[in-house]
């Protein structure tokens, strides 16, 4: 074990520290439900707001809450790669999610579970890719994340209630 910890010890003092500095940042709100996920991003561009939105593959379905939250975080940081994939600057994160655990495993870049874990390293290879640099990644109550009514959008229940409200 001692040659483990020189090891280390080493290479702690070999590696470089790059200080990133950011242009511009937004805010992206990401949420999962049983049935889908949803990200809103704020302030980007001349769009203040947008929203999207999709539906569970049935194998993701079956996926812990948790997991499904992770995956919600990946596929938002995706989507701002494709919408900033011109810009040449970095642009600063501040994640917004209601899953103290998806929040976690994000923070860390890591996780327990084997799925879980790749997906958190996903998030941090996308962001990298696409030159987004995750600044903060808050706790939101759910009833105060913009993007839960997206997540639910596929869902039978909302779209029975939204059906009702459309005819009534």
């Amino acid at each position: 074990i001692v040659d483990l910890w020189i090891s280390a010890f080493d290479e702690m003092k070999t590696t470089v520290f790059k200080f990133t500095s950011v242009e511009k940042s937004i805010v992206m709100f990401t949420d999962a439900s049983d049935d889908g996920w949803g990200v809103v991003v704020v302030d980007l561009g001349n769009r203040p707001l947008r929203v999207f939105a999709g539906k569970w593959s049935i194998d993701e379905r079956k996926d812990d809450i948790n997991v499904r939250e992770l995956r919600a975080v990946r596929i938002g940081m995706r989507i701002l790669g494709k919408l900033l994939q011109d810009e040449s600057s970095t642009t600063g994160v501040h994640l917004r999610v209601d899953n103290t655990t998806a929040r976690a495993w994000t923070l860390r870049s890591r996780a327990p579970k084997f799925e879980a874990n790749k997906i958190a390293l996903d998030i941090q290879s996308e962001a990298s890719q696409h030159k987004l640099k995750i600044i903060t990644v808050d706790y939101v109550q759910s009833a105060r994340n913009l993007s839960d009514a997206a997540s639910r959008k596929f869902s039978k229940t909302t779209a029975s209630a939204q059906q009702v409200g459309e005819d009534g």
